[in-house]
């Protein structure tokens, strides 16, 4: 590689200038050097063919969001860090797409910014499909809207991984009936809520979720009908505490004729008005399965 100059006056100097060139250019720190040379740009667009995302062609810059078409599967392999241009710049999985992200602990996958201020997040639409293992989503969820996560869909499964610094919610559960799973998560320093649910009228597996540092620690959701069995369990840890469900607005919880509400022990139901009530139609059964050691409080 040839560097250009202004030029050596004195030739006796040709020598030892040459040399502090040499050596101011191989003490640059490596992992600088490093990323400079390997990073790797990702133009916004949609997916059509099934597409890999290489650790070795790690990290990426992501200039646009990226939707992966139906019937398309992306698959991001452990230790790839991806980092997103702008606010409104998103990871979209249409209807028969899936996602595959499954890092390791010690080579987890990281999606975050590039910059400051935050990028739009992970949306997985209704029919999605998506893997998260060993992965940590920051700075995510520039739109109250979707959040660090979103999911429409029931075919999603997150485990051991890190959401934190989303401008608004961490997890944003979206779409009556939805069951998507998480398990051994950690939400932190949400603009917003930890987690946020559209709807009571959902069946979700939480699994020792850890959550801190959130405007709200909690499962929160508007009142409104159970329309089908729901079975709430403790969804995990906020320090030394129960992670409670907390139902927001005006809205009552109300229990349909001919569906049932367990409530498990040690669970925490919190309502935040005077005028919201838990109602159990005729037909309609609640079942508070607490113990002299955990009640089930509400």
């Amino acid at each position: 590689m040839l560097y250009k100059f202004g030029g050596i006056k004195a030739g006796l100097c040709l020598v030892p200038c040459i040399l502090f060139l040499l050596l101011t250019l191989f003490s640059i720190p490596h992992s600088i050097a490093q990323t400079i040379q390997t990073q790797t740009p990702i133009p916004g667009g949609t997916i059509n063919v099934d597409t890999t995302w290489s650790a070795a062609n790690s990290p990426y810059t992501v200039l646009g969001t990226v939707t992966v078409a139906n019937g398309v599967t992306l698959t991001i392999e452990p230790g790839v860090e991806l980092y997103w241009n702008g606010s409104a710049q998103y990871l979209w999985l249409l209807n028969g797409a899936t996602l595959v992200v499954e890092g390791t602990e010690a080579n987890p996958i990281l999606f975050s910014r590039n910059g400051t201020g935050h990028w739009g997040g992970i949306y997985v639409a209704n029919g999605g499909q998506a893997t998260l293992s060993h992965c940590e989503i920051a700075y995510g969820g520039s739109s109250s809207s979707y959040g660090g996560l979103r999911t429409d869909s029931s075919l999603v499964n997150v485990s051991d991984c890190h959401i934190h610094h989303s401008a608004h919610h961490g997890l944003n559960l979206v779409g009556a009936g939805v069951s998507p799973s998480f398990t051994r998560v950690q939400i932190e320093n949400s603009g917003g809520n930890a987690v946020a649910q559209s709807t009571v009228d959902m069946t979700p597996a939480y699994n020792n979720l850890s959550l801190s540092g959130n405007s709200q620690n909690a499962i929160v959701s508007p009142g409104g009908i159970v329309n089908r069995h729901i079975t709430l369990v403790p969804p995990g840890l906020m320090g030394d505490q129960i992670i409670p469900y907390r139902f927001i607005g005006s809205s009552s919880v109300h229990v349909a004729n001919g569906q049932a509400l367990t409530v498990t022990s040690g669970v925490e139901l919190h309502f935040s008005s005077p005028n919201q009530y838990l109602w159990v139609a005729g037909g309609g059964r609640l079942h508070a399965a607490g113990t002299a050691e955990n009640p089930a409080v509400f």
